[in-house]
């Protein structure tokens, strides 16, 4: 792991900071249920309330450098605030789960500042320490200001955030309440942003024009501020900001406190003041920090590993379960208030250990937002959204099912399949085993069916760009019609456990009928082709339309999951082998747009840049992760540890954060291939790569997984993690994993000492679930020959 920009805390989740990287931005998160708070090395970014939905409370600007919430000090003979890192003489920040820690130094005094988000409600907290170490009393005017956003984060182009909020001075309560109204005109629409301060305020300002002015653009701290606005600002933009003075001795120290909380009602609003104000006391605050202590060494407890790389088992014991705990409140970070059918699907499955409510509630929510002929919309609301995505995206419902089933089996919890939902464009309510029924069904219609007899692609497939490809209706995806073999045999294995058995001989028959069509329309001799377009040709084939060959390796990986290219395994391989570069597997063989190719959308028409995100650079999740899952499912742990240390940030000979702009922790969605900036990260934590590697650890390498009978433990283990020891959950207890060796194939298998039955092929271990009724060690003696 490098150390070039900072280092792994000891604490399980922890980084610290010690010098600026050259680009990039080291981001953090804090959150509960109600309220997100997002950090990085110059402070704040955002803050929202009931993520992944709800209004922004405060956001930095696009191409913004600074915090949102911050206090500017002076010491007479310069002006620096809290948060700057740029013109700080030392830095330490430190990311800890359960707060950060700014340390500047500036000349002869340092300044130290906390930040972090309660563990119930909407509410987070700022404390700023001011230390003189100069041998002379000094004073200090300190200048603290917040710049409230409170409304919707996507606002319509023609309003504006301060034409819906008013900012106010409550002189009996020393705080300042910033309200949003609505913009559709509903009062339960309203919230209110409370801010109070340790100290006393000598001056204030609300106005941010006038404030900008009189600090010369925040570089300078005037003597007065306030002068002209009243205690009350509205339809102009808004600021909260104080002025005060105080003379710190030499040696001495000087701390004050700022709480920022939310409500929706009115009538709390002074409850809320009085609530924040307890933590002016800094036994309170030492207090709330033990709480969020236990609350995160249990979320580390869920799942552990034990190898003997002990960088990969800090990450994947801390950071790849703090990284789930914020993606559960993620929606890509675009943000819409919708979240994708497929990236809820995709992510949630990796929640399965953490939160089985969270993951039931997705599953309804979605049940709830299909439409009525069976189909999945692109994105659909959650929580109090009402916006959906409609692009006609045929993908979701494989995802969805493969999710659906994985639930069923870890939880046995049947009730989503027996409660009714409705539709969104219909009244009428079905139970959830008819809307799961009727989702695949769509896709095995005769409507859906393309020439080939593969699935038609219409909007889109996983590859988002490829928007065009089946628009005029004649295009085909190999990747769904490869997901949909796999899909159709986990809904046929639902309708026998529950006894309805009348329509599975036809799913099984559509499995099949979908493998022969694959094969003969698709597969060229080396691998698989991907794409069928209106323009009557292949995409990602041996010579595309632009003459190039493309290997690409979601079909493919598919291909080899699904079963569909039983014997074809070491072709497929040995192509995409071709597409390794120093930062990883390539999603394609070249990019995409050098030579028009109309119709397929913007990538072959040259305007989505070559290298750049999906157009053939490294993608983490559907090169790299579907990779792992491929190479797991075929047994080849020879190759599998090197595609995880790729998918993975934390190996500097991998990702350099000199490279990548991104800190070593973070889980990203792919590693851009662009000149200038190459193997440069993009997009952290907003990925479907953090749940990936979650199952690429435990479902896929260790080979844990359960099915809607047993716990199946089907290892791909390869020898830099041999003699490892796994715990995981089920039902209420906890399971010990201990594998003996490494390799793909068991040589015994034995549950509290007694053997267990293998699979034919000696590749798995099967346990009824039934017979995990307590605490159970299992052990797996494996073989690499």
């Amino acid at each position: 792991m490098s150390e070039k920009y900072g280092k792994f805390a000891d604490k399980l989740g922890g980084y610290i900071i010690d010098k600026l990287p050259d680009a990039g931005n080291y981001e953090y998160i804090y959150k509960n249920d109600e309220i997100l708070v997002k950090v990085d090395q110059y402070g704040v970014v955002a803050v929202q309330i009931n993520p992944p939905v709800g209004e922004a409370v405060f956001k930095r600007e696009e191409r913004e450098v600074g915090s949102p919430v911050k206090a500017l000090i002076s010491d007479g003979e310069r002006v620096f605030d809290n948060f700057g890192v740029l013109t700080a003489d030392k830095l330490m920040i430190t990311f800890l789960p359960e707060k950060s820690t700014y340390s500047l130094t500036f000349g002869k005094t340092k300044v130290e500042t906390e930040v972090f988000v309660t563990n119930k409600g909407k509410r987070f907290i700022m404390n700023v320490t001011i230390e003189n170490s100069g041998d002379k009393d000094k004073e200090y005017k300190i200048l603290k200001c917040c710049f409230p956003y409170l409304n919707e984060l996507l606002m319509a182009p023609w309003d504006k955030p301060e034409w819906y909020t008013r900012t106010e001075y409550l002189k009996d309560k020393n705080a300042f309440l910033t309200t949003k109204y609505s913009v559709a005109g509903k009062k339960e629409e309203r919230r209110y942003l409370t801010v109070v301060d340790s100290d006393k305020t000598e001056g204030r300002e609300l106005s941010l024009e006038r404030l900008t002015t009189a600090t010369k653009n925040f570089s300078a701290i005037p003597d007065k501020i306030g002068v002209k606005t009243e205690d009350t600002l509205y339809a102009f933009k808004q600021c909260v900001s104080t002025l005060s003075s105080v003379t710190v001795k030499k040696g001495g120290k000087y701390s004050f406190t700022q709480v920022f909380s939310v409500t929706a009602d009115d009538g709390k609003i002074t409850e809320e003041i009085d609530k924040s104000k307890v933590y002016f006391d800094e036994k309170n605050r030492k207090e709330e920090e033990k709480i969020l202590e236990r609350k995160y060494a249990e979320l580390f407890s869920v799942r552990t590993i034990n190898t003997d790389d002990r960088d990969f088992d800090k990450f994947i014991n801390g950071f790849l379960p703090l990284e789930m705990y914020w993606v559960s409140s993620l929606d890509r970070g675009w943000p819409t208030g919708m979240r994708g059918v497929r990236d809820a699907a995709n992510d949630f499955e990796g929640m399965l250990c953490y939160d089985k409510q969270m993951c039931k509630d997705v599953i309804e929510n979605i049940f709830s937002k299909q439409r009525s002929d069976g189909w999945y919309p692109r994105q659909v609301p959650f929580g109090s959204g009402t916006k959906f995505d409609l692009r006609e995206f045929v993908d979701s419902a494989c995802f969805f099912t493969e999710y659906v089933y994985d639930y069923l089996a870890y939880t046995d919890d049947y009730s989503i399949l027996e409660k009714e939902y409705p539709y969104y464009d219909s009244e009428k309510t079905e139970s959830g085993l008819a809307h799961l029924k009727k989702g695949l069904d769509y896709l095995i219609s005769d409507d859906a069916s393309g020439e080939h007899g593969l699935v038609k692609m219409r909007g889109g497939d996983w590859l988002d760009c490829l928007s065009g490809v089946g628009k005029k209706g004649r295009g085909e995806s190999v990747m769904v019609s490869c997901q949909l073999v796999m899909c159709l045999r986990y809904l046929a294995e639902i309708m026998n456990k529950v006894g309805q058995t009348r329509d599975v001989e036809k799913y099984e028959k559509s499995a099949y009928k979908l493998i022969n069509a694959i094969n003969k329309a698709s597969f060229n001799g080396k691998f698989y082709n991907a794409v069928y377009t209106d323009n009557g040709s292949w995409l990602f084939s041996e010579k595309d339309e632009d003459g190039e060959k493309r290997v690409y390796v979601p079909t493919n990986a598919y291909a080899v999951i699904s079963g569909v290219a039983d014997g074809k395994e070491e072709s497929i391989f040995s192509e995409i082998g071709a597409l390794k570069t120093l930062d990883g597997y390539k999603l394609f063989s070249e990019p995409l747009g050098g030579k028009f190719i109309d119709g397929i959308g913007k990538m072959g028409t040259g305007d989505f840049q070559p290298y750049f995100a999906e157009n053939a650079s490294v993608y983490n999740h559907g090169s790299q992760c579907f990779l792992i899952r491929a190479l797991a499912k075929a047994g080849r742990y020879e190759d599998i540890a090197e595609v995880l240390g790729y998918a993975m940030p934390l190996y500097a000979d991998k990702h350099s954060p000199e490279k990548t702009c991104s800190a070593p922790y973070a889980i990203t969605n792919c590693y851009h291939l662009v000149p200038s900036f190459y193997g440069r990260s993009g997009f952290s934590f907003l990925t479907g790569s953090v749940a990936m590697i979650e199952r690429a650890v435990y479902s896929w390498v260790f080979g844990i997984n359960f099915t809607l009978r047993d716990m199946v433990i089907t290892p791909c283990v390869p020898k830099k993690y041999e003699n490892a020891e796994v715990v995981t959950p089920f039902n209420g207890h906890k399971i010990t994993v201990k594998y003996s060796g490494y390799g793909a194939k068991i040589q015994c298998a034995e549950i509290n000492g007694k053997t267990l039955p293998l699979s034919a092929d000696g590749r798995s271990a099967l346990i009824e679930k039934s017979r995990i009724s307590d605490d159970v060690a299992i052990t797996i003696k494996l073989s690499n020959k």
